[in-house]
């Protein structure tokens, strides 16, 4: 059985991509009213430096011989499990910022889903795919 979890560089990079949008919104916010704007980027900072890297480090994983299984959750525990031989296609990509944390995001694709693991080490993600792949 090989565990894997999200790495803590590649979390903060994550926390990092979901700053933009808000940065990106804030101006248009901010153009309504003062408040509002002071409103968002309260709640913006709060989801982005607070609550997601919370939920990022909850997630953990674990590949045995049959089953791939996820869970994650703060206040309620959600679990996926996914059967390898469903598992159809993966990618794993990498950004030059995920590149210098020896991070990637992996996408393992099945019939009915897409299990999207940001911020996973090198390490855990090329153990996770040679298990996949039999190896």
């Amino acid at each position: 059985m090989a565990r894997f979890k999200l790495d803590k560089k590649g979390v903060a990079v994550v926390c990092l991509w979901a700053l933009v949008p808000g940065a990106a919104a804030a101006p248009f916010i901010f153009w309504q009213s003062i408040g509002a704007g002071l409103v968002f980027a309260a709640l913006w900072l709060g989801m982005c430096l607070g609550w997601l890297p919370a939920r990022c480090e909850s997630f953990e994983g674990s590949v045995t011989l049959g089953e791939v299984r996820m869970s994650s959750g703060l206040l309620f525990k959600t679990s996926r499990r996914i059967p390898t031989r469903w598992v159809s296609a993966s990618a794993r990509f990498s950004t030059p910022l995920l590149r210098r944390c020896r991070c990637c995001v992996l996408v393992l694709s099945t019939s009915g889903t897409l299990a999207v693991l940001p911020g996973i080490s090198d390490a855990d993600a090329d153990s996770l795919l040679s298990y996949l792949q039999g190896g």
